[in-house]
């Protein structure tokens, strides 16, 4: 979900010595041959092109975002205009999996400009959550609701600076997280605003705004006070009655496998508490395996197993780039046997296949629910917490473990991503980013495209994520955990 946010701060770093800067001509011809090859990788690689499920917008975008980026070109004239008619055009397929990767050094480094103060979205509303030691008395104070700047109201200026560039606003995680960059300038082909409005005890007032640059620490001290904190891998008692499994991410081999020790070394009593909380916040995904893993562990296999999700066939279009994923896979599977006996069967089997075909590849082995599954060994609540930056194989866990009894989510809504899985990479020919993209598709997964998780509802969290020490309390509260 926060990938859009990320390469934007690419884009203000300068890490190495950039290349000799292009003319406004080579930036537009850059951006040309980067817009044309992006619809063509797509167009012969991307599973959408094949399945009818959550695919038809995709393939009408791939036609008419390529015609609105071609005709964006006048608006390039230097390495931010490049970025911005192309990460226009990958925002527009609303997929969270496709997206643009900046070559290191590709654009000149440039620190985005701020009023002095950053936004938050908070009550359904764009609202300022930060100032800048100082400035108090020039700018709006906190909690102050943003109306709209010059005419245009604030729904339509976030459409205008944030939608498709950054993100997808049609998701409330993205928009939570986006609302940080709605009033910063990253000199992008948008004009900023030069004055707003802003609603605060009942009355409203317009404040002239003066951009700065800040600095980076200045940057970070804000973005620390509004950004929820991630969880932090381990394991360890809750309060008196309550343990709290912690798992930022589904990725760190030797951090999961010390997770899994410990789990070990703790499981009767873990089994045994009154709630066990499974702290998800900051996980973006990574590889599913660990959070399937997590599951067999705590509730057994035979209760994981009764409830496992079915997942079904898996579609790819069979082209070039598919066929490199499969022959690398088997490649990087040599030694791992498990790896090698999924992975080989896809190869063959696009080797064999004309290229442009739908290759099908049958259910992938996973048990269907028995209809009389054993009792379950967690005695107490499991609760999941989530925030919004939880998407792919985080969403994955969630399917896995929403099927398990006695089982509930905490927090606020996920993120949310496509039936489009499995990253592949293609530099693009001006050498200055890489497309990324889906390359299989889960066809029968029961949870569509685009559909976040919300928690249950005596458990939504509406207070802010970034005090942790408020949300444990508020969560002990909730669960009934004493002396945390």
């Amino acid at each position: 979900m926060l990938a859009a946010v990320l390469a934007a701060v690419l884009l203000q770093t300068n890490a190495v010595a950039p290349p000799p800067e292009l003319t406004p001509d080579q930036w537009r011809a850059a951006a040309r041959q980067d817009i044309e090859a992006i619809h063509d990788t797509l167009r012969d690689n991307a599973p959408f092109m094949v399945v009818d499920r959550d695919s038809a917008d995709m393939r009408r975008w791939l036609e008419t975002g390529r015609t609105e980026a071609l005709g964006d070109l006048p608006k390039v004239t230097d390495g931010r205009g490049y970025y911005y008619v192309l990460a226009r055009y990958i925002g527009g397929f609303r997929d969270g999996h496709i997206g643009l990767g900046l070559s290191q050094g590709a654009i000149k480094g440039r620190m985005p400009d701020w009023p002095g103060f950053a936004l938050t979205w908070r009550n359904d509303r764009y609202e300022v959550g930060w100032v800048q030691p100082g400035l108090e008395a020039s700018v709006p104070p906190v909690g102050a609701a943003l109306v709209g700047c010059d005419g245009q109201p604030a729904e339509a200026l976030a459409q205008a600076r944030l939608d498709r560039l950054f993100g997808n606003l049609k998701l409330e995680a993205e928009r939570s997280a986006l609302a940080f960059q709605l009033l910063r300038d990253y000199h992008y082909p948008v004009p900023s605003p030069e004055a707003c409005i802003f609603r605060a005890a009942g009355s409203e007032q317009s404040w002239k705004l003066t951009w700065s640059t800040p600095a980076g620490a200045t940057v970070d001290t804000a973005a620390k006070g509004l950004f929820a904190p991630r969880a932090k891998f381990g394991v360890g008692r809750w309060g008196a009655n309550g343990w709290w499994i912690g798992a930022p991410a589904m990725a760190g081999e030797e951090d999961w496998k010390a997770l899994y020790a410990a789990i070990d070394a703790n499981l009767a009593a873990i089994r045994a508490a009154d709630v066990v909380v499974i702290d998800l916040r900051g996980n973006g995904g990574g590889n599913s395996d660990y959070g399937d893993r997590l599951a067999h562990q705590l509730f057994g296999d035979a209760v994981a197993n009764a409830n496992a999700v079915v997942w079904g066939d898996l579609v790819f279009k069979d082209g070039p780039l598919s066929r490199k994923w499969a022959a690398d896979g088997v490649a990087q599977a040599k030694d791992n046997p498990e790896w090698l006996a999924d992975i080989k069967p896809v190869s063959e089997k696009l080797a064999a296949a004309p290229l442009g075909s739908r290759v099908l590849i049958g259910a992938t082995g996973e048990r269907p629910a028995r209809r009389d599954p054993p009792p379950s060994p967690m005695k107490g609540r499991v609760v999941v917490l989530v925030d919004h930056a939880c998407f792919s194989a985080c969403l994955d866990t969630l399917d896995v473990f929403t099927r398990l009894p006695g089982v509930k989510l905490a927090g606020v809504e996920t993120g949310a991503d496509t039936i489009f899985m499995d990253g592949m990479r293609a530099p693009l020919p001006s050498g200055k980013a890489t497309l990324r993209f889906g390359i299989k598709a889960w066809v029968q997964r029961q949870r569509g495209s685009n559909i976040p998780y919300e928690p249950d509802p005596s458990l939504h969290y509406t207070g802010s994520l970034a005090d942790e020490g408020a949300l444990k309390h508020w969560l002990a509260g909730k669960l009934g955990v004493t002396g945390d």
